[in-house]
């Protein structure tokens, strides 16, 4: 996959492998998500899509504040 259809999203509050699975299993279920890798010793979610223009950052950023994560930055 291209590094274009890639978005990385800094959070905080992650603290733990169970919170990486929660984010990853919750944004897999977004529409357009491929696939998701979340790193909590980074604070790091890098979402993959087929194609970045069809994917909602503002639906991604809503789900992971409900879940209880700060968004620091889209990188």
């Amino acid at each position: 996959m291209e590094k274009n259809n890639k978005i990385e999203i800094r959070i905080s509050g992650m603290s733990c492998t169970g919170c990486e699975n929660r984010v990853e299993n919750v944004l897999k279920n977004i529409e357009n998500v491929e696939s998701v890798n979340a790193n909590y010793n980074t604070g790091i979610v890098e979402i993959e899509t087929n194609d970045i223009k069809d994917l909602n950052i503002n639906v991604i950023k809503d789900i992971l504040e409900d879940l209880g994560y700060d968004i620091l930055e889209v990188l």
